[in-house]
Formats: C-alpha cells, structure tokens, sequence
C-alpha cells in the first residue's frame, strides 16, 4: 500500500466540522474529555503554524467526532465488553484486514 499526502488545508472554512457538529462534540464531553481535546487540538494547532498547514487540526477534529458517533451506536458498550474479555481472537495485520475486504 502506497503513501499519499493529502492536499494542504489554508482555509478554516475547509475543516468541515460545522458549528452544529461541534457544539455536539463539545456538549458530549464531560470535564476530563473537554481537557484531552483541548490538550489535542492545542497541539493540532501548533503543528499546523509549525506546517503552515491545517491539516492536523482538521485530522483531530474528524478523529473527535467520528470518536463520538462510534460510541453512541446502541451496541457500542455490549461490543466493547466483548473486545476486552474475549481470548478467541485470531491477530491480524491491516494489510490482512483490507484484503480480506477485496475478496
């Protein structure tokens, strides 16, 4: 598998979190999650002065908010129960993982 570099991002307007996604983001925190995405994001920041170069505050953001989406899926408790107690578990790398979806 290649390596491609996304294209820069200059405009705020191109992070594509809207205002309503980040207002349900920040109100599905509680006092601990608010620390570590600010904590994230501070550190998105800087490396995007750094790069001169948006792109890691839009790749936090994302990360965040695909985060919450995945945990409020109704199974979500039940299946992470499951991924920690159970033993049965075969090890497979990323590439295996992708090209078992190809077949």
């Amino acid at each position: 598998m290649g390596c491609t570099y996304a294209q820069a991002i200059s405009s705020p307007r191109d992070l594509d979190l809207s205002h309503e996604q980040f207002k349900v983001l920040l109100d599905a925190l509680n006092e601990e999650g608010r620390e570590n995405f600010t904590s994230d994001l501070v550190k998105a920041i800087e490396a995007a002065q750094a790069r001169n170069n948006l792109r890691p505050v839009k790749e936090v953001l994302e990360a965040w908010y695909r985060t919450l989406v995945v945990r409020q899926h109704p199974d979500y408790q039940r299946n992470l129960k499951w991924a920690r107690e159970s033993e049965d578990r075969e090890v497979q790398t990323v590439d295996d993982a992708l090209e078992g979806l190809e077949s």
